[in-house]
């Protein structure tokens, strides 16, 4: 079996591509290509090349919006807790109160706080 070596930018490049294809702008497609890329340059084959399918397939059928733009809400002077930050998902929760929820659901389990 041969061995072939391929350079952290062309790693990038070839992500980029193949993200964009699937329908992700190249503004998302960029950093979630320079993740893989130093993953692979990190010997972390498992966070990068390895999910670059699975991330295409999931941007093909429509499971991630490659076309998402992050919108941020403040109210007030300061970003604080209850702020969400959107990018076609759901708000986020203030840490904590996911795991509070979480936890409760399934029997046996305590709520802490």
């Amino acid at each position: 079996m041969s061995t072939l070596a391929i350079g952290a930018g062309a790693i990038e490049r070839l992500a980029a591509s193949v993200l964009t294809r699937a329908g992700a702008t190249p503004a998302n497609a960029g950093p979630v290509a320079r993740a893989i890329a130093r993953a692979e340059a990190e010997q972390n084959p498992v966070c990068g090349l390895f999910y670059l399918p699975i991330f295409a397939g999931q941007l093909t059928v429509g499971k991630v919006n490659g076309r998402a733009e992050p919108k941020l809400a403040v109210a007030g002077a300061a970003i604080g807790p209850r702020e969400s930050l959107s990018a076609g998902c759901s708000k986020l929760q203030p840490p904590g109160e996911t795991t509070r929820r979480t936890i409760g659901r399934y029997p046996g389990a305590s709520s802490r706080g």
